[in-house]
């Protein structure tokens, strides 16, 4: 399998799990006890689907450098970096 291949279907799998975060997410929030009581993770899903949206962009592109730096939370993008 060519590299490019690869990750396509890896960021193919990273959306899907983006989506199901989001939709866990949404879930929760509908619920006032959860969203007053746990606003702090229900926040960190957020964050988590910043993460993988941004994963997933940078798989998907040809110009990786410039992704890391559009699509990645800046924590993160420097990490990938070192």
């Amino acid at each position: 399998m060519l590299r490019r291949d690869l990750c396509r279907k890896i960021a193919d799998e990273l959306e899907n799990l983006s989506r199901q975060v989001a939709f866990a997410g949404e879930e929760l929030v509908q619920d006032t006890h959860v969203l007053v009581g746990h606003l702090k993770l229900l926040q960190g899903f957020d964050h988590t689907i910043q993460v993988l949206d941004g994963l997933t962009d940078v798989l998907r592109s040809d110009d990786i450098d410039d992704a890391l730096l559009h699509c990645i939370p800046g924590d993160l993008a420097t990490r990938l970096q070192r």
